[in-house]
């Protein structure tokens, strides 16, 4: 969900990590959705950027929409990367030295999720948690429902009052920007 990606960049800057279901296949459990992508940074840097217009701003935010849908797409099918990287990473015996590839600066932080996310779209959910993966991390259960979201947010360390703060704010700038695109008036959100 691309908001998430607007809050972990204003707060820390971080990958965000959420579930993909692949139960449709024997054994089938998770996938990892990468919610950060180029189209999800252009549009944060759009939203940060005063001279943006809105209807600018709103065709980024479509852009990050289909790109996150493809993804959540493939994760669901199988087409991830994590789970497979992690197989590989699970098949080392006792004192194999670990491939580079998994000793990468890179590959370390891409696997580092500082906000893990999970979703269930059905009415028949009023409220879930979620747990962080990461001791300094967070976790945001967020039910989608017909006329709401409802967001629960876990972490053993860090303050859930900065990150409810910075939802609503980006919950209220993707409101503002889905209004000032209607021609209505900036609106706010309850949180």
């Amino acid at each position: 969900m691309s908001s998430h990606t607007l809050d972990v960049l204003e707060y820390h800057g971080y990958v965000t990590w959420e579930v993909a279901q692949t139960r449709k296949y024997r054994l089938g459990r998770t996938e990892v959705i990468r919610p950060s992508s180029i189209e999800a940074l252009e549009w944060c840097k759009a939203m940060e950027n005063d001279e943006a217009d809105w209807r600018g701003r709103l065709e980024r935010f479509q852009l990050a929409v289909e790109a996150h849908l493809a993804y959540a797409k493939d994760a669901s099918e199988g087409k991830g990367i994590d789970r497979h990287l992690l197989g590989l990473r699970l098949s080392l015996k006792p004192g194999e030295e670990l491939p580079t590839l998994f000793q990468d600066p890179v590959y370390k932080e891409s696997t580092r999720w500082i906000l893990a996310t999970s979703n269930l779209p059905s009415e028949n959910f009023y409220g879930f948690g979620f747990g962080a993966v990461e001791p300094e991390g967070f976790g945001l259960a967020y039910p989608i429902n017909k006329d709401f979201m409802r967001f629960t947010i876990t972490t053993p360390t860090s303050s859930s009052v900065r990150l409810k703060n910075c939802l609503k704010e980006a919950a209220d700038d993707i409101l503002k920007m889905m209004d000032v695109n209607k021609g209505k008036g900036p609106a706010t959100v309850k949180l």
